[in-house]
């Protein structure tokens, strides 16, 4: 009853409370196994990855055959780059049960972190053929024979996944970015506008029409397509970003502010336009100007979670009111539970609160989900650095430096990096 209560906390965000009652059957009946998997879950949630995985790794002391403890501790392993221990603890899984998909998934997934593709595609081949109409499956062969350069068999399969489920966008993106290497952008035009016939309420494909435009530098239709992505889902977070490196790639920020403050006098009420004229603002570093506009985004509408978002970052690093900027990030984040620029944002007002711990369990979630930007590689290790964490802080950095030897903030990981030279 009590592990019941627990997966019910947890299933209604209630983190904490969820880790509370399972730790006390744990306390209760330390034997048990299944309240050690639960467990697990709930630190993971609750982006506490090393507890997590020591209540795996103990449900599975416990009882050797908890194939779910060996497919969680895969996924933690594959999210953190390691992939090795990923394959290991998949490979376990499929001892006892050689037909888990999940498994099969994870072995697969971990193969291509290895860069190892012929395995990768010799695994996923094997579940499309079992299961052919499993979405998931195709897109991972896809991108298996992508990798090995075989560009028509990967089309095959992103058309595959694309009828299996017609929403999966990532599988559009995928196969319009075969099209481009094959130097055929007209055809990756196409298929978006074909998806798009299909779904013309879909914000993400939108995107996707934008971003191959921006790729050809047809940069009117381009903006065309981001501003039809903004119109339907204005929270759509990425799309200001790309908006914003479209104006920089023409040198027409100064342009769009103009246009965008012409719009608000017609209508002045647009939470989108005040948000996007925030966002071109902050990228001309004019911090006053993009806090005023996304202030007046949120009067407008106090749940705007791209607003309440950026202000939370622009009062972080300006030594704004710190209480006020994590009660905009938590606006940001129950908006946008799955965005790691809104959890990135978090971390960063406990760092610069001086909740080191905290910070880094944040961190650590966001760079699980994406290791491969640069900049929350260097949020981690500055974390790590402040914990007095000196090998998890060298690693981190050394890897954000490795990413992008120029992105923002470069000079300080390295300026960090010399320091640990002396400890």
């Amino acid at each position: 009853a009590h592990i019941l209560k627990g997966r019910a906390l947890l299933i209604q965000k209630k983190n904490s409370e969820a880790i509370a009652e399972l730790q006390a059957v744990v306390n209760s009946a330390p034997s048990l196994a299944t309240a050690r998997y639960y467990l697990g879950t709930a630190y993971q949630q609750n982006s506490q990855a090393d507890q997590a995985e020591l209540a795996w790794k103990e449900a599975l002391r416990l009882d050797p055959k908890f194939v779910q403890a060996d497919l969680a501790l895969a996924q933690l392993k594959l999210s953190a780059g390691e992939a090795n221990s990923s394959v290991r603890y998949a490979e376990e899984a499929l001892k006892v049960d050689s037909n888990l998909l999940d498994a099969r998934l994870i072995l697969g997934d971990g193969y291509m972190q290895k860069s190892d593709f012929n395995n990768a595609g010799t695994v996923f081949e094997a579940v499309v053929k079992q299961y052919p109409t499993n979405a998931s499956a195709a897109q991972r062969l896809g991108s298996a024979y992508f990798a090995q350069g075989d560009l028509a068999k990967a089309e095959t399969q992103y058309n595959a996944a694309l009828r299996n489920d017609p929403n999966r966008t990532e599988s559009l993106w995928l196969l319009v970015n075969v099209y481009l290497q094959q130097k055929n952008p007209e055809k990756a035009i196409q298929r978006v506008n074909a998806q798009i016939a299909q779904f013309p309420k879909q914000a993400a494909l939108y995107q996707i029409l934008g971003q191959t435009y921006f790729s050809q530098k047809s940069y009117a239709r381009a903006e065309e397509a981001y501003r039809k992505a903004l119109s339907i889902d204005g929270n759509n977070l990425p799309v200001y970003g790309l908006l914003g490196e479209l104006y920089m790639a023409q040198n027409s920020l100064d342009k769009a502010i103009a246009e965008l403050e012409n719009g608000l006098k017609v209508e002045p009420t647009s939470v989108v336009a005040h948000t996007m004229l925030g966002t071109m603002h902050l990228l001309k570093k004019d911090q006053k100007q993009a806090q005023s506009q996304y202030r007046e985004a949120l009067k407008l509408d106090p749940q705007a979670p791209v607003a309440a978002n950026n202000l939370a970052w622009i009062m972080a690093e300006s030594g704004g009111n710190l209480d006020e900027a994590l009660a905009l990030a938590r606006i940001a984040k129950d908006k946008l539970p799955n965005n790691t620029d809104v959890f990135d944002t978090m971390g960063w007002i406990y760092y610069k609160k001086g909740a080191y711990a905290s910070a880094t369990d944040v961190f650590k979630n966001v760079v699980s989900k994406d290791p491969k930007n640069p900049l929350y590689q260097y949020h981690l290790g500055l974390s790590y650095f402040q914990l007095k964490n000196t090998e998890s802080a060298r690693a981190s950095l050394s890897e954000a430096i490795k990413l992008d030897p120029a992105f923002p903030g470069v000079q300080d990981a390295r300026n960090t990096l010399a320091k640990l030279q002396t400890r």
